[in-house]
């Protein structure tokens, strides 16, 4: 299947280029590519646009937090706790090592019962318990079980995200919308959180503020949610299958 998307890559390419033997030429080539991408780019966005801005927000609780908990913590730790450095790089590799069963396992019951009930109930925890959480951890010896804590209620969602943001897309754009909307999101927010994150501290003298930034995330993502079908047990298909059963 893969084979045959990627030969209607290869076939949108000649085209592009004005017949299969200009491909030997390198300019003309990455020209061809280059006008490929931009057509599927602009595509996208005409089409799928409103499309795009949902899969942002359906990342937003998925990148706030993450930005937050295994980026900005470990500076938290320090400034907050007055932990070492070490020990605070210590507590966040054991929380990411536990993000990862937390996710293989959240997908396994997203297949069974539905993306939405688990990603529903994540940010609705994270919405209420991000601020008592982060009051847990101003207490150096609770600093681990309090981002244990909200690993367990974030990592359902993170696990979650990318089999519902592949199911909401539409065949033909498929990797570009997703992309768009997933990167587009991270990009924002990658760099932004952390800063903001230590501006809220500064502005506000208060060491819990940054969990405010959850919160955000949990309600933006529950109001795209509400807006989103249940995609559990969507038929994935792909572009060389379409082609093949129109041509059938």
């Amino acid at each position: 299947m893969d084979v045959r998307l990627a030969l209607s890559y290869v076939a949108d390419v000649q085209r592009l280029a004005g017949g299969r033997h200009e491909l030997h030429d390198p300019d003309r080539a990455d020209s061809a590519l280059r006008a490929l991408f931009e057509r599927r780019l602009l595509e996208t966005l005409r089409e799928h646009g409103w499309l795009v801005g949902r899969l942002v927000a359906l990342t937003m609780y998925t990148a706030l937090p993450f930005n937050l908990m295994f980026i900005y913590i470990v500076s938290w730790l320090q400034l907050a706790d007055g932990i070492p450095p070490a020990q605070a790089l210590e507590i966040n590799t054991i929380s990411m090592i536990v993000l990862l069963p937390v996710m293989l396992a959240a997908g396994w019951l997203s297949d069974r019962y539905g993306r939405k009930p688990l990603m529903l109930a994540s940010a609705a925890l994270g919405f209420v318990l991000a601020l008592p959480l982060f009051w847990v951890m101003l207490n150096p010896a609770l600093a681990l079980l309090g981002q244990l804590c909200i690993v367990l209620i974030i990592g359902p969602y993170i696990g979650v995200t990318p089999a519902l943001l592949v199911e909401m897309a539409p065949t033909r754009v498929r990797c570009t919308a997703v992309a768009l909307g997933y990167n587009l999101c991270l990009a924002v927010t990658g760099g932004t959180t952390p800063l903001i994150a230590a501006w809220l501290v500064d502005r506000t003298a208060t060491e819990i503020s940054p969990a405010l930034l959850i919160m955000l995330g949990a309600a933006i993502t529950t109001a795209a949610l509400l807006c989103t079908k249940e995609t559990a047990g969507t038929q994935i298909s792909f572009l060389g299958q379409e082609r093949q059963n129109s041509q059938a």
